[in-house]
């Protein structure tokens, strides 16, 4: 389960945590940590977001990821009709 995990700006700690142990203690995975302090995309191995919520602390908010599907935009050419 993909999760992304950012920061609650209204009670954002004022110490660093370190990310990296907090996600190995809740058997999750960095994979993309780009916007860090504040966001990071997470790979949670075993789906328990309960134990990275308590690792992390209550300045973090977790959401689940979303994928949006993109619509093809190429042209199709069927027999001598263009579609579109």
């Amino acid at each position: 389960m993909i999760v992304i995990v950012k920061q609650d700006f209204d009670k954002k700690q004022q110490q660093e945590n370190n990310l990296n142990q907090i996600l190995e203690n809740s058997h999750a995975t960095l994979i993309d940590g780009s916007m860090l302090p504040d966001m990071a995309r997470v790979d949670l191995h075993n789906n328990d977001v309960e134990a990275l919520k308590t690792n992390l602390g209550e300045g973090w908010i977790i959401v689940p990821e979303i994928k949006y599907s993109v619509p093809d935009t190429k042209r199709k050419v069927i027999g001598k009709k263009l579609i579109h």
